[in-house]
């Protein structure tokens, strides 16, 4: 009897054990698989969902920010700025009264394939028209196929495009014929230590064309360092030319090249008739210079610091493969 109760004790408890093993190798499982579950969002999703750049209340994610990178085949810096622009652009072009709308994307899309048909930068109307369907399908799946972006995505780069063509177009009928002007000369110089001896010797009396003529390794050393009227917005260095006064040298400024120039001032007019060569490169540069004056205006932010910098280069050299 006590035989049967013992076995009956047992064969309960094993029948216990199966079933909290029935209950707790299911949880085991879930719990396992909810790990894995958020190490793979976190390393193989979230970092191409986080933002990388934030305009006003329009944001930009890794995954669209790398495809952009590599298509464009240029430094994520430089890309970077771009979509900052972009987004202006976008913020602002109704501000202008400027709006694009879908059949402006699908006329400029034929023009694109006439492009790449003219294999040049300016077809007529009748290469653009005679653009078929079928030339345009297989164009645009080739495009999407070589950027990586996806048909919405794409066809959003076209508006943009558009916007700021047209908005070029506003800021450029702006731009006045009439400004504050310097008459300009300059001297180019391979090394500060050169920079600085010329301004010694024109300290000392010298002519600075005829410096200019002997020591400037600029083409302008032909005209003695002459470059003529020059208006806001044509150089980089407004804020050194406009603070000259007559009959004085600026100190040696830096440029792009790495070679030194120093600059001189003639005569200053308050309000001078804009040259058509110098006005037009003004209205050329209408879009960037208000853009340079408009981001400020606007809540930008980005991530990319030097750890993200890594990734996002990593990431392009695995996308290249």
């Amino acid at each position: 009897m006590q035989h049967n109760k013992k076995e009956a004790a047992q064969g309960a408890s094993s029948n216990r054990r199966k079933r909290l093993l029935i209950i707790f190798i299911p949880l085991v499982v879930v719990v396992l698989l909810s790990i894995a579950g958020v190490f793979y969002y976190q390393t193989r999703i979230a970092p191409f969902k986080r933002t990388v750049l934030a305009v006003d209340n329009t944001t930009i994610t890794m995954d669209y920010f790398l495809k952009r990178v590599k298509w464009a085949n240029s430094d994520p810096s430089s890309v970077l700025e771009q979509l900052t622009y972009e987004q202006i652009v976008k913020i602002m072009a109704a501000e202008f009264g400027i709006s694009i709308n879908d059949s402006q994307v699908d006329q400029q899309l034929r023009v694109e394939v006439a492009y790449s048909k003219e294999n040049t930068t300016d077809v007529t109307t009748e290469a653009i028209a005679a653009v078929t369907d079928s030339e345009l399908n297989e164009w645009y799946s080739a495009q999407l196929k070589t950027s990586g972006l996806a048909d919405l995505e794409y066809r959003e780069v076209i508006r943009t495009d558009l916007l700021a063509a047209a908005l070029q177009n506003y800021l450029a009928n702006l731009v006045p014929t009439q400004s504050e002007q310097v008459h300009l000369y300059v001297n180019v110089l391979e090394t500060e230590a050169e920079a600085n001896n010329v301004i010694a010797r024109i300290n000392a009396g010298e002519s600075f064309t005829a410096v200019a003529k002997e020591v400037s390794v600029d083409e302008s050393r032909e005209k003695d360092g002459e470059l003529g009227w020059v208006p806001r917005g044509v150089t980089p260095f407004d804020d050194v030319i406009f603070q000259l006064e007559v009959g004085h040298v600026s100190e040696p400024v830096k440029l792009s090249s790495g070679q030194y120039a120093v600059f001189f001032v003639t005569e200053i007019a308050a309000n001078r008739e804009i040259e058509d060569d110098v006005l037009q490169v003004l209205k050329s540069r209408a879009l960037y210079a208000w853009l340079e004056q408009e981001v400020p205006k606007h809540a930008v932010s980005n991530n990319l610091d030097e750890k993200t910098l890594a990734w996002v280069n990593l990431q392009l050299a695995k996308m290249s493969k």
